[in-house]
């Protein structure tokens, strides 16, 4: 998944630099990074938003694991033979 989004994330902002700016001269250059460069700002941003918050999820789920007391070990909800 980090693959397809970090693909996804150069696509974008490649998209951005095409829009605004080319590789002609220093110029086209700079016109086209600065606004390409705020979109990739943005995308982090959003992915570490992403990312906080999945990590607060998985905490969560994490502190409710027991042990079973008499092994030690994670608590199992099948059954044993």
């Amino acid at each position: 998944m980090g693959r397809f989004g970090g693909a996804f994330g150069v696509a974008i902002v490649t998209a951005v630099f095409s829009a605004h700016g080319s590789l002609a001269s220093a110029a086209g250059v700079v016109a086209g990074y600065r606004p390409a460069l705020v979109v990739a700002a943005v995308l982090s941003l959003a992915g570490s938003a992403a990312a906080v918050a999945i990590g607060r999820r998985r905490t969560a789920v994490a502190a409710d694991t027991s042990l079973d007391r008499a092994e030690g070990f994670p608590a199992i909800a099948t059954a044993r033979s």
